[in-house]
């Protein structure tokens, strides 16, 4: 049975945190010697991309801004879902000193990457629905072992037959 448990319920779980974790951490690594400026967002692209076997849905938002060195420049990020970036708004936009056209966009949780959108709402839905889970059999199994428990219980039970039975005999 714990084996059972720990497969369901807490295998998802520390897999979708850890999956939302390592994927986090490239962003982390881009953010390492990365300048931050201001940007206006000029588009929000919804495409579709080949990756060899499948293809896959995915949003990009055109931005235009400029370095620190002055140079005006226009590229596209990825991101999870584009929540409240629409045609001239503006966002903080980190780019590479080296590739000032490689980017990545900090307007909110929803607008990073896909991956740890994704795994991470995963790991919070099965937290949500793994943590009672394992309440509830915490519980049976403490009122499967403690014989007190098995005698309220069979009392609760008869006492529920009993009025179920009044019940009955008043409404004939």
């Amino acid at each position: 049975m714990k084996v059972l448990v720990i497969l369901l319920v807490l295998f998802p779980i520390v897999l979708c945190f850890g999956l939302g974790y390592m994927y986090a951490a490239e962003e982390r690594a881009f953010e390492n010697g990365a300048e931050s400026v201001q940007g206006t967002v000029k588009a929000v692209h919804k495409k579709t991309r080949f990756n060899g076997r499948d293809t896959e849905d995915i949003t990009t938002v055109e931005v235009g801004y400029t370095t620190k060195d002055q140079k005006a420049l226009t590229a596209e990020a990825e991101v999870g879902y584009a929540v409240g970036l629409s045609p001239g708004g503006a966002v903080e936009v980190l780019y590479k000193k080296a590739d000032p056209k490689v980017i990545q966009l900090r307007a909110g949780f929803f607008n990073r990457s896909g991956k740890v959108v994704f795994f991470t709402l995963f790991g919070v839905f099965w937290l949500l629905l793994g943590v009672p889970i394992l309440v509830f059999l915490a519980r049976a199994k403490s009122t499967a072992t403690d014989p007190a428990a098995k005698d309220r219980l069979e009392r609760m039970k008869q006492e529920f037959q009993r009025e179920q039975a009044e019940r009955e005999n008043r409404s004939r």
